[in-house]
């Protein structure tokens, strides 16, 4: 099994951690998007950085990420509020 990386953005006051799996080639598999993960507030300063991007005017499905300034591809696109893990 393919180890699970987490990355924050801060938005105000709360810690939106990305949950995901890189599968190489700039690719990666979305796990979760939340701000309830306390190792996303504990570890902020640790862990890397990244957003999400989403596909215009799709209703907010995400297509890609920036993680730690390297753009990459979502393998499994839905809407941003759908990865809970």
């Amino acid at each position: 099994m393919n180890q699970v990386i987490k990355v924050t953005k801060r938005l105000i006051d709360s810690v939106w951690t990305i949950s995901y799996v890189d599968l190489g080639e700039n690719r990666i598999e979305l796990i979760g998007y939340n701000r309830e993960d306390p190792e996303g507030y504990n570890r902020e300063h640790e862990l890397g950085k990244g957003c999400l991007l989403e596909e215009p005017d799709s209703g907010r499905i995400v297509i890609g990420a920036i993680i730690d300034g390297v753009e990459k591809v979502v393998v499994n696109p839905q809407h941003i509020f759908s990865y809970k893990g």
